[in-house]
Formats: structure tokens, C-alpha cells, sequence
């Protein structure tokens, strides 16, 4: 027995669910287990920031920094000057504490923006890729591709259903 054979209920499930509940369920479940839907692969539904839990309190606040100034310019020497250590000393300690350089977790701050927007929003993608940082829309598309295994467009075409079942889920009712 091969490993697609042991895990092939996981496209029946989702079938199921797709056909009498609906597909934007069915791509929800998929994404909040990490269930493979067809071809696709586990690639577009893992998330690209993990926490890691690390004893470096200079690497930690610069994790919370960038998290909220990813979409800056030259953001990587503003965090090697708020660190006041050299850049090289603040790279490897970075990557010591957290297992990835300091790019690639930028990188992955603005890919994981980039996914709500296309999940979210009807912006094109060459104004989400402006509005997470990347000047050069290419370079984004190339990136997104290589993070997420899919284009930009493809990940939007992908989980616009679980958009449109969001919006059509009637407000909860408020107690009073």
C-alpha cells in the first residue's frame, strides 16, 4: 500500500463535504488540516510563519519589529541598525534562534500577506505585490510560486470559494 492509497479518504471526505455542504467548506477543512485536495499538494495551505521558541530576546524583538514593518523599504538594515549589533552577528543569531535567515522570514511575512489579500480581496496582483513590500512584480510572482507552489493567480482561483462561503455565512445574531 502506498501513502496516497492510505490517505485517498481524505479526498473522498473532502468530495463529500464539497457536494453536500459546499466546495468553499470543503477547501476550509482542507486548509485547516492540511488536507490535500486533489493535486495540489499540502504546499498552498501551510503556513509559511511558525512560531519558534527560542531563548534570544534580541532575535524575538526583532521577529515582533518586523512583523509589524515587513512592507518597508530596506527593511533589513532598519532592523540591523534597531538591533545596534553588527549585521553579520545579528544574521547568525537569527538563524541559530529560529532556523531560517532574516530574509527568508521577511520573505515569508509577505508571502503570508500576500495569501490573505488574494483570499480577501479583489486587488490585482501587482497592487498586492506593491502593498507587501515588493517594488518588482515579477520577482513577487516568482517568490509567491516558489513558497506556496502555486501563482498568485492560481492561489486566489483556489481559495475564492472559502471567500464567497465567508461572505454568504449570515452575521451571528446578537444576543440581547
Amino acid at each position: 500500500m502506498t501513502a496516497g492509497g492510505t490517505t485517498s479518504w481524505h479526498d473522498l471526505a473532502l468530495h463529500i463535504i464539497a457536494r453536500h455542504g459546499s466546495p468553499g467548506e470543503a477547501l476550509r477543512i482542507a486548509k485547516v488540516y492540511l488536507l490535500k485536495w486533489h493535486s495540489e499538494g499540502q504546499l498552498p495551505f501551510t503556513p509559511l510563519i511558525k512560531r519558534t521558541l527560542h531563548a534570544d530576546g534580541l532575535v524575538r524583538r526583532c521577529e515582533e519589529w518586523l512583523a509589524d514593518h515587513y512592507r518597508e523599504d530596506d527593511v533589513i538594515a532598519h532592523a540591523v541598525r534597531l538591533s545596534r549589533i553588527p549585521e553579520r552577528t545579528l544574521k547568525r543569531r537569527f538563524k541559530a534562534a529560529t532556523g531560517h535567515s532574516l530574509i527568508e522570514h521577511v520573505q515569508n511575512l509577505r508571502v503570508e500577506a500576500a495569501k490573505r489579500l488574494l483570499e480577501t480581496s479583489a486587488d490585482a496582483i501587482d497592487e498586492i505585490s506593491a502593498s507587501v513590500g515588493y517594488e518588482d512584480a515579477s520577482f513577487f510572482r516568482r517568490l509567491f510560486r516558489r513558497s506556496t507552489g502555486l501563482t498568485p493567480g492560481e492561489y486566489r482561483r483556489m481559495f475564492k470559494p472559502i471567500a464567497e462561503a465567508r461572505d454568504r455565512e449570515p452575521a451571528p445574531a446578537s444576543k440581547e
